[in-house]
């Protein structure tokens, strides 16, 4: 006799007695599976089941958790000394259990509740400035689909062909998340695991399908004939069944790294009427710099520019370029996804019942949060969790190396009963009570959280500090910088500057984006020179190999400090520390007097090279053959003493690109 689970799937409450309303879904387990001691977690996966999981099932994060009666809990074998360091005493009497350290045992027929707390709620897919979504909007012939494949999160728009418009779009968790938070714990998997390639693509097909099933419900449409996917070069590579160990064992410029990929839906077993889709993969721009910091870069249009951009791609593979339209030098680094909702015990995607503003006043003793939807809170999101850290800096209870100060008497610090339990004295702050929460439990962040959210800054702090130390670049030499990423869009810029996350330059350079890899996988649906301009970048770029970098090792240890151990590089805490706060006014006043300034030294520049200079000038604007056509001596000087390389012929413009050879 089969196996059987039946999972209760915790809804919506119901009636004046607020009974809860079950989804339930009953699955059958193989003597196979049993025997491959598949845990629940697994089973449910699956089975399109999404329990929320950060720790490649190692009963770590906390976050599968699941309610099986305890006399069922005889039919399943557990691993209590884990399950003891994780859950609370009374979590545990209650029958709560992680589904990633439980395994059914042969004829065993179960049930499991899934609480709310551990379902992967859909979240809202974060577009940028270049799209519309019109959803009022049916489709009159074949559709086109484009998908941003993140390492933790998957987000895809619905498109009419014919009109180019966006009808429609999707988010979720990317399914892999459950065999690792990052790229390099996925590799890891694979590598220990016979199998680990095959599951890792079915279960990012799995969620690409889950997407068209939706699109396909809501929407009619003959068929699905185009599909660009765009993401870092492990994504892609999973994707398209393609072993990612090669992106670890070869060279960082290996052109299989540079090119696009296009294959047939069915040959990633695409469904729902993308089975004939031809699908484009954007091509990526070096070992783990992939298609959708390509995309980032179409849509930012930083190789149309004449001075310094800086694109930066928050993301759990934090991705960044930087350059103009003579040259672009590009770099990965493995940010972590505390900002998305992972290693955080309390963060969360940006939805519904997520904290995404916060205000401390009085010492930290009063908490003014919002809620996404006006919901009763569940958790922070990436946004919420920057202000909270910028909070706690500014009322001086955290110290720069993200300590709790335990001298202040506030009932709102104190030691974690979790880490206690676990013989380990770790303090936490107490942002919201128990009483004002769905779960019934504090939301608190405390110091592991900080370490982690610490070393994710500190990776695209010094991803970005790295580039502008190789290429020698000043940070008030940049123009323009684009902050792309899927919660981009509701960044408190000031924060984000504020914990060390970004450059402290002038404001007025920051333009966020939004999730440029999807817009810019969307226009490279819609218009083939942006295809083309795509392909030519990914020939042209300089990648840095941030591994073998002795100034990145420098950069990340000096950015492991809220917000760095260089003080110097954020003038806006330092003032603050300091005690100086000036006016809105007394800033314009300064920023005046030195526009004047700079004006006088201009002049003064001016009359003293044309004095020195005694040439024609027809003479002085002759170029030759040899020379580097750049827009000033500066970007000569640029070329010249960095370490990237400039390849003779590298131009684009606009929406078409010339190489000459």
């Amino acid at each position: 006799m089969p196996s059987k689970i039946l999972f209760k799937i915790d809804g919506k409450e119901k009636g004046k007695e607020k009974e809860k309303e079950y989804i339930l879904k009953e699955i059958y387990i193989s003597d196979e599976e049993i025997s491959a001691k598949e845990s629940l977690l697994t089973l449910a996966a699956k089975n399109d089941i999404t329990i929320s999981n950060f720790c490649n099932g190692m009963g770590k994060c906390g976050r599968c958790k699941v309610i099986v009666d305890l006399k069922e809990q005889e039919k399943l074998d557990l691993n209590k000394e884990v399950l003891s360091k994780v859950l609370k005493q009374e979590q545990i009497l209650k029958g709560y259990l992680l589904a990633c350290l439980a395994f059914p045992k042969n004829n065993s027929n179960i049930e499991v509740i899934v609480p709310s707390e551990s379902i992967e709620s859909k979240y809202e897919v974060l577009s940028g400035k270049a799209v519309e979504i019109k959803r009022y909007k049916e489709i009159s012939g074949d559709a086109g689909v484009v998908i941003d494949i993140g390492t933790t999160t998957v987000a895809s728009y619905l498109v009419d062909l014919a009109s180019k418009d966006v009808v429609d779009s999707e988010g979720s968790y990317n399914g892999q998340v459950r065999f690792g938070a990052d790229v390099m714990t996925r590799m890891n998997y694979i590598f220990e695991n016979n199998n680990g390639a095959q599951a890792l693509q079915d279960a990012i097909v799995s969620t690409i399908n889950t997407h068209l099933r939706k699109f396909s419900e809501r929407k009619k449409f003959q068929k699905i004939s185009k599909i660009v996917a765009s993401g870092n070069t492990v994504m892609t590579y999973l994707f398209l069944k393609k072993n990612p160990l090669e992106i670890r064992d070869s060279a960082c410029d290996n052109p299989n790294f540079k090119k696009p990929y296009i294959v047939k839906g069915r040959d990633v077993n695409l469904k729902y009427g993308a089975e004939d889709a031809d699908i484009y993969c954007v091509a990526g721009l070096g070992s783990y710099v992939g298609g959708d910091i390509t995309s980032d870069i179409i849509i930012s249009k930083i190789f149309n520019e004449d001075k310094i951009c800086l694109v930066i791609d928050v993301g759990t593979n934090g991705e960044i370029a930087l350059g103009n339209k003579e040259w672009l030098a590009v770099c990965a680094t493995s940010a972590g996804p505390a900002f998305e909702g992972g290693e955080v015990r309390c963060g969360m995607r940006a939805m519904n019942g997520a904290i995404d503003r916060i205000k401390i006043n009085n010492n930290g003793g009063e908490v003014i949060y919002r809620v996404i939807g006006n919901d009763l809170p569940k958790g922070i999101c990436g946004s919420g969790l920057i202000i909270l850290i910028a909070e706690l800096m500014r009322n001086k209870l955290i110290d720069t190396t993200g300590k709790f100060n335990r001298k202040l008497n506030s009932e709102r610090i104190r030691k974690s009963k979790f880490y206690e339990e676990q013989g380990q004295e770790v303090y936490e702050y107490v942002v919201v009570s128990h009483l004002e929460t769905e779960s019934k439990e504090d939301i608190t962040l405390n110091e592991k959280d900080l370490e982690n959210l610490k070393y994710t800054k500190a990776a695209i702090f010094s991803g970005a500090n790295t580039l502008l130390r190789n290429t020698g670049v000043k940070s008030d030499e940049i123009s323009q910088i684009f902050i792309a990423g899927g919660f981009g869009n509701f960044l408190d810029l000031e924060s984000a500057i504020l914990v060390g996350l970004f450059p402290d330059v002038e404001r007025e350079k920051y333009k966020f984006i939004g999730n440029g890899s999807l817009d810019g996988a969307y226009k490279q649906l819609i218009d083939d020179n942006a295809k083309k301009t795509a392909e030519g970048l990914a020939l042209n770029v300089t990648y840095v190999d941030l591994s073998k970098d002795g100034n990145f090792v420098d950069e990340y240890s000096n950015a492991l400090y809220f917000p760095h151990s260089r003080l110097d590089l954020f003038p806006t805490w330092k003032n603050f520390e300091l005690g100086i706060e000036k006016t809105e006014t007394e800033v314009k006043k300064e920023d005046k007097k030195e526009e004047k300034g700079l004006v006088k030294a201009e002049k003064k520049e001016e009359k003293a090279i044309a004095k020195a200079e005694e040439k024609p000038k027809q003479e002085e604007l002759e170029k030759t053959e040899t020379d580097i056509v750049v827009g000033d001596k500066r970007q000569v000087e640029i070329l010249k003493k960095s370490k990237m390389y400039r390849i003779d012929g590298f131009k684009i413009e606009a929406d078409k690109l010339e190489v000459e050879m």
